[in-house]
């Protein structure tokens, strides 16, 4: 490749700086397409639900974790199924989802595509109507919220522990998490007032 940038370089000198350019293209969307699609997808694409139907194993490693695929059924707005999966490597969630908890077989989860490219999906992890995205945000809740619980009982004369705790424990009874969590919490609420 190099040769034929040397030799070329006079006879099409615009070409072949716009060579030299392409693999760095190359790695820079191998970084971040993956961000760039998902974003796309999520401004541009149409709503619709999915669900999964089957979770397979892979051979595959990424960084000592297995590689699974995702086996699901999306149906687009015109009422197509559309069969298709996604990994758990992947930029299939959006926004990210750093918990890195994908749907079981059997739940429903909300989804945007590209119209006439279906198997470009995302999964919404900020859809309110959903309860995919509500687990996922309750499950945040509830790490933040044991957290400042620890902080708390560790030290329980700390004013501001209390207060921190209180919070979180008030803000995850307004979600619609899980009840007998919030049967729990609610009483000790109760004993932090």
């Amino acid at each position: 490749m190099l040769l034929i940038l040397y030799l070329g370089r006079k006879r099409f000198p615009k070409a072949s700086k716009l060579a030299l350019l392409l693999p760095v293209w190359g790695v820079i969307n191998l970084i971040y397409g993956g961000d760039w699609n998902a974003e796309y997808v999520y401004n541009h694409g149409v709503k619709g639900t999915g669900v999964i139907v089957r979770v397979e194993n892979t051979n595959s490693y990424i960084n000592h974790v297995q590689v699974v695929n995702y086996h699901c059924l999306i149906k687009t707005k015109e009422g197509k199924t559309v069969k298709t999966y996604f990994e758990n490597s992947g930029d299939a969630f959006y926004p990210a989802n750093e918990l890195e908890m994908p749907p079981q077989i059997g739940e429903s989860f909300s989804v945007k595509y590209i119209e006439g490219d279906e198997e470009n999906f995302i999964i919404l992890t900020n859809d309110k109507k959903n309860g995919f995205s509500n687990k996922i945000n309750c499950t945040k809740l509830l790490q933040e919220m044991v957290s400042a619980q620890a902080t708390y009982n560790f030290d329980k004369t700390n004013s501001s522990n209390k207060r921190a705790f209180k919070q979180l424990v008030e803000k995850f009874l307004k979600e619609p998490c899980d009840t007998n969590l919030q049967r729990v919490y609610r009483m000790q609420l109760e004993e932090l007032k």
